[in-house]
This record gives C-alpha cells, sequence and structure tokens, in this order.
C-alpha cells in the first residue's frame, strides 16, 4: 500500500532529514520524493510505502501531523 505525504512551510536547516528519520523509525520507505524551495518557502512531496508500519497507522498519522 502506498501514502503520500506533503510538507509545506518555511524554508530551515534540518526538515528533510526529521522527516526521513520519523519514517526510518515507523518502518516506512520512501518510494519518490520531489522537493522545492520557492521564495524560501519549502514544498515537498514523498510517495511512501505503508504496507508494514511500526505503529498502528493511526496512531501513527496522528503523530506525524504535528
Amino acid at each position: 500500500m502506498k501514502g503520500i505525504i506533503t510538507v509545506l512551510g518555511k524554508d530551515k536547516v534540518g526538515i528533510i532529514a526529521k522527516v526521513c528519520t520519523y519514517l526510518a523509525e515507523h518502518n516506512l520507505n520512501i518510494l519518490d520524493i520531489s522537493q522545492t524551495i520557492v521564495q524560501d518557502y519549502f514544498n515537498m512531496m514523498m510517495i511512501v510505502d505503508i504496507s508494514a508500519p511500526a505503529s498502528p497507522s493511526r496512531r501513527l498519522w496522528r503523530s506525524f501531523s504535528r
């Protein structure tokens, strides 16, 4: 099963590292990734494999949206 994750916001150091670390800790594999910076705003879209998450999906997505 696949999921789409989007990350939008003011650009700063470490955004990609934090998101990728979180995904790895929850056993979610990145299948594809696209990112851009437009006028100091960061935009990233990822397609991830959500077939075998380390946490139940409801709890996982609630914690991810913070």
